[in-house]
This record gives structure tokens, C-alpha cells and sequence, in this order.
């Protein structure tokens, strides 16, 4: 577990600016990597850091960062659990994992994070994906959104569109397509705002 404490006022060491992030990833060679292309533009630090889940938890009540920016994948706690735990202080929470897998992307959306990013991103991508979130948008790789897309076409095509499981499972997918996009994206496609999550 690391904490960098310094103040986060303007008269301190950390501009008021500046992004404070807490980075939990049970690699240290991966989190030193993450740390230094976050900070190259000078607008982000990180301050916290965890190898795992419960020490990811105990650092957001003591760092009390603008972000976290969890793995999925972590021994004792996952990013998900991690999700869940701190979804009530509604900490702005980015996923940066590995895993691409479906059942993964839906839990991570249901557990309520806000964004979702790949670790084969570009340093660019991931950098202003901390930036969105931190402003309270969704931050979403486009692989995982074409991914969802798909699910969303298939189960259109071979679910019964009079039977509830297939309303359910459609409404779901396009649920998780809002928290990555938006109203926004919701309106380009055509699709009922009400199925918007009301919180976006």
C-alpha cells in the first residue's frame, strides 16, 4: 500500500487542478507504468496505490481521491467488489483491466462504475478516460461498446420479442450501453430515453 499525503489545497504541493487518483492493481510493474504516463501531462498524480482490493477500500476513505482507477482481477477484493463498496460515497470509479469478457463488462456496469477501458489502450485513451470520468462522464473503450452492440443485435434477432425474458435482456443490454455512452449515444440509435438509467 502506498500514500503520497500531501495537500491538496492550492497552497500545497498538488494544484488544485490536479487530478488526484488512487491506482489498484496487483502487478507493481504495472501500476509504476500507469503512474508515470498518467502524471506525463501534468494534470493528473497519483497519489494512492493498492495491491488489492480491501487495501483499495482503505485508501479511498484515507486519500480521498477524485478517482479510482481499479483492475478487475485482484487477490481478496476484486475491482468489482471494490465497486460496489464504495458506490454510495459515489466516488467516480474507471475500470482498467485485461479482461474484455462479457459477463465481466456487465458486472462492472451493474456494480456502478464509470468507465470501462482496456489495458491495450493507448496512454492517450486512458489518460483522458481518468479526465472524463473525473468530470462526470462515462469512459468507455470502443471494443467493449462494439462488443455490447452485438449482444444487443443477437439477442434482438433470436429472443421472442413478445416474451418477457427478451424485453428484460434487451432493456439490460441497452442499460449498459447508456452507462458507457449516455443519453446521448441512447438518442443517436433511436432508443427510449426512459430506458436510460435515470441517474445519467
Amino acid at each position: 500500500m502506498r500514500y503520497n499525503q500531501r495537500d491538496k489545497s492550492v497552497g500545497g504541493n498538488i494544484s488544485a487542478e490536479t487530478i488526484r487518483v488512487l491506482l489498484a492493481d496487483d502487478h507493481a510493474v504495472v501500476r509504476n507504468g500507469i503512474r508515470e504516463f498518467l502524471a506525463e501531462p501534468g494534470d493528473i498524480e497519483v497519489v494512492a496505490e493498492a495491491p488489492n482490493g480491501a487495501e483499495a477500500i482503505a485508501l479511498l476513505e484515507q486519500a480521498q481521491p477524485d478517482v479510482a482507477v481499479l483492475d478487475i482481477q485482484m487477490p481478496g477484493r476484486s475491482g468489482i467488489d471494490v465497486c460496489r463498496h464504495v458506490r454510495a460515497q459515489r466516488w467516480p470509479i474507471g475500470i482498467l483491466t485485461a479482461y474484455d469478457d462479457d459477463p465481466y463488462v456487465l458486472a462492472v456496469l451493474q456494480a456502478g462504475a464509470n468507465g470501462y477501458v482496456l489495458k491495450t489502450a493507448d496512454a492517450d485513451d486512458i489518460i483522458q478516460a481518468v479526465r472524463d470520468v473525473h468530470e462526470g462522464k462515462s469512459a468507455f473503450d470502443p471494443v467493449i461498446v462494439r462488443k455490447l452492440m452485438a449482444q444487443l443485435a443477437a439477442r434482438t434477432d433470436s429472443e421472442n420479442p413478445r416474451s418477457a425474458h427478451g424485453r428484460l435482456a434487451r432493456i439490460g443490454l441497452v442499460r449498459a450501453l447508456c452507462l458507457f455512452a449516455g443519453r446521448a449515444w441512447l438518442a443517436l440509435v433511436g432508443w427510449p430515453r426512459a430506458l436510460c438509467p435515470p441517474e445519467l
